[in-house]
Formats: C-alpha cells, structure tokens, sequence
C-alpha cells in the first residue's frame, strides 16, 4: 500500500508539467507571416549593399603595392575555387620567401 501512495504521488507530481506542455500555442495571422518572407530578401540587398561599401572602403585605404597583392590573391584565389592551379612554370620558378 505504501508503494501504491509513494506511485500516486510522485504521478501527482508530474501532471502539472505534463498539462504546460499541452498548452495551446499562440499563431501568427497569415499577413504577419508573408512580410516575414518578404523581410529576408530586403534585409538581403541591404547586407549585400553595405558589404559591397565596405569592400570599397577596405581597398581605399590601401596603398598602391598592397591594393596590387590583393588583387592577385583574389584571382588566384577564384582559380583555386574553380579547381585549377597555377601552371607548372609558374609553381616552379616562384619566388621563395
């Protein structure tokens, strides 16, 4: 009997938590929805726009020699992106530092 009280509680116990998880959820209005789709590809264009600005900005600054090493490490590094290396004349005679 006293194994059946100590069961009886500690399920007691457990039912306010079981009844939270039940609650019903608040929803958004369908309208309230779409302009959520909608903010993404604003917010998109806008981040893109102040990326591109910041870019610009960054190789201002830059003097002359470093605006020139920077452009190289970019083409280079679009050419690693599509899979092709440098050509093998290019590997062998580099400058090593």
């Amino acid at each position: 009997m006293q194994r059946f009280l100590k069961y009886l509680f500690f399920m007691l116990l457990l039912v306010p938590a079981v009844a939270m998880g039940q609650k019903k959820k608040n929803r958004k209005p369908r309208k309230a929805k779409q302009e959520n789709v909608q903010a993404p590809a604003n917010n998109k264009a806008e981040s893109e726009s102040k990326l591109a600005k910041h870019r610009n900005h960054h190789l201002e600054i830059q003097d002359k020699a470093t605006r020139k090493r920077m452009k190289r490490n970019e083409r280079n590094r679009r050419r690693a992106n599509k899979g092709r290396t440098l050509p093998f004349w290019k590997r062998w005679f580099r400058k090593r530092r």
